[in-house]
């Protein structure tokens, strides 16, 4: 996480969210994953872009929301199907925001 500037939990499963406060989309997620966190599934860490702009030429941000999918401070390095539908491509899933679907990755991550 450290790679991009990012700090979390070290240990289990992080999903940074990129997110702005005009995206209705990203609104809707940011309860999923909230719900998820309160759960103990995940440790959750948000960043806005509205507030950190140079964030989406750092991590190339193209579409928002965007996740990326760390296990014990590390991205994962690999891609995640679901319905035979590769949902996460290198630890990085962008423009989902299906609550079961999310929930099935993190089972598998």
């Amino acid at each position: 996480m450290n790679k991009f500037g990012i700090k979390g939990s070290g240990k289990g499963i992080s999903i940074v969210e990129i997110t702005s406060k005009w995206c209705n989309s990203c609104k809707g997620l940011t309860l999923i994953l909230q719900k998820f966190r309160d759960e103990g599934l995940i440790n959750l860490i948000k960043i806005n872009i509205d507030e950190n702009p140079s964030i989406t030429q750092i991590l190339d941000i193209r579409a928002i929301p965007t996740l990326y999918f760390f296990k014990d401070v590390f991205l994962l390095n690999e891609d995640i199907e679901i319905y035979d539908y590769p949902f996460v491509k290198k630890g990085i899933m962008a423009g989902i925001t299906c609550e079961h679907v999310i929930k099935e990755i993190i089972k598998l991550v």
